[in-house]
This record gives structure tokens, sequence and C-alpha cells, in this order.
């Protein structure tokens, strides 16, 4: 809203000063392709699939925020005690990390997956099914988490599914039409930014 507008620019620029200050100017995530002469859209045929997946990352907003609900009352019919609601969504989603650990060899879904955000935005990761798991296994790990009470929020958890589903769609429209020359990781920050502004409500942050 126009009130809160201006005081949250202040806290942004006065943020991002303390943070260069003691950490320096590298920003959070290194994305080499959104530099000016790296972009590769070149006509409106290539902004198509983005349009598309615009709508998809609505649908997509959307139900995540219909799941978490959804996995609030169920964890509440298990138990009306909130310790061992989490106990119960705890040892879900720590089976779930460490499962991927065995068949993969990274934990990827603990914490905030950072470092994950980051292998896919540097174009570490390629192949359709493994963005798709990613993409599935950050869901269910949000849900048991968040539904469960645990703290937090959906900040880094929007960023990792948004990349995770903009793989999928990329690396989709790449089989489908090669011939358009996108990227991958353009289809991964598009991602980020839509998840993000469609699960919180916060399209200027997003």
């Amino acid at each position: 809203s126009p009130r809160t507008l201006l005081p949250v620019t202040i806290a942004t620029g006065a943020s991002t000063f303390v943070t260069r200050f003691y950490y320096g100017m590298q920003p959070t995530f290194l994305v080499q392709t959104v530099m000016a002469t790296h972009l590769r859209i070149a006509g409106v045929l290539g902004l198509l699939p983005f349009v598309l997946f615009g709508i998809l990352l609505g649908f997509a907003a959307w139900s995540m925020i219909a799941v978490l609900g959804w996995s609030e009352r169920q964890f509440a019919r298990i138990t009306p005690n909130p310790f061992l609601q989490h106990m119960i969504g705890m040892l879900l989603a720590g089976g779930l990390a460490y499962g991927l650990m065995i068949t993969t060899g990274h934990y990827y879904i603990a914490g905030p997956s950072y470092a994950v955000l980051q292998d896919m935005l540097r174009g570490d990761i390629s192949t359709l099914g493994f963005f798709a798991l990613l993409f599935a296994a950050k869901v269910v790990a949000t849900t048991l988490t968040l539904g469960s009470g645990g703290s937090g929020g959906v900040f880094s958890a929007s960023l990792v599914i948004g990349a995770a589903l903009g793989g999928v769609v990329g690396t989709a429209t790449m089989l489908i039409a090669p011939s358009l020359g996108l990227d991958v990781t353009d289809f991964c920050i598009v991602g980020m930014a839509g998840m993000l502004g469609g699960t919180t409500g916060a399209a200027i942050t997003a």
C-alpha cells in the first residue's frame, strides 16, 4: 500500500547498506545470465513460454497455500498436542531429507536450501526429472514443517520451489522448442520471483 511503501523502501535501503558494509558487495546468489550481454530473448515468440509459466506459477502458489492449510488441519486431527504434531512432522521431513542423502548424495531440502538454489542458478542441475524431484521434495518438506507447527515462513522455500518448477518448465521448453534459444536458468529466476510474489503477496519484494 502507499502508506507502507516508503517505510519498506527505507528499511530495504538501510538493511542493504548494513549487509554490504559487513559482507561486501557480492550478491546473495551469483547469476551470470542476468548480465545484459547474455540476454537471450530476441522476440515476442520467446516470451510466450514465460507467459504460460506465469499462469502456472499463479496456480502453483495458490495450491501451495491451500496445501499448507490442509496440512495444518491433518496434523490437528492426528493429535491436539502441538509438540507431538511437530515431532511427527519433523520425523517425516527428516526421513525425506535422509532419503535424498542416501539416493543423491546431498540433503538438498534441509534448511533454506540456498546451496541447491545456487546450483540451479549456476546451471549445475539440468535434467527435467531431477528438477521435478527437487520441486516435489521441497513442497512436501515445507508442508510437513509448517503444517506441523514449525517456525519459519515460506520465503526461502518459495524461492527454491519456484526455481525448481522453473527448471521443469525451462527444460521441457528446451526439449519442445529448442529453436527459441532460451535458457533454463532464466526460467529458474522467473520462477523464484513469481512463486515468492504469489505465496507471500509481496510483489515488490519478489
